[in-house]
């Protein structure tokens, strides 16, 4: 009789720990961007917004690039 308490006190334990560790939110940025290149640059997304960023060789450093620059090929 002593074994099954502990059992089924080990049990409910693990459980809820698996139902509380399943609840807390992680908000790491970790997957938030995408990144590709090709002959005219490289190219940055952040898909949480959509946004598009281009690296400027002449400039070295990351611009934004409008929806007139996107679609203008």
């Amino acid at each position: 009789m002593k074994n099954i308490k502990t059992f089924i006190i080990g049990f409910l334990t693990c459980a809820c720990m698996f139902l509380i560790m399943g609840q807390t939110k992680n908000e790491s940025p970790i997957g938030k961007y995408q990144g590709w290149a090709t002959d005219d640059g490289m190219f940055i997304v952040d898909t949480a917004t959509g946004e598009l960023y281009l690296y400027g060789t002449i400039q070295n450093r990351w611009r934004k690039m409008s929806g007139k620059e996107i679609f203008k090929k």
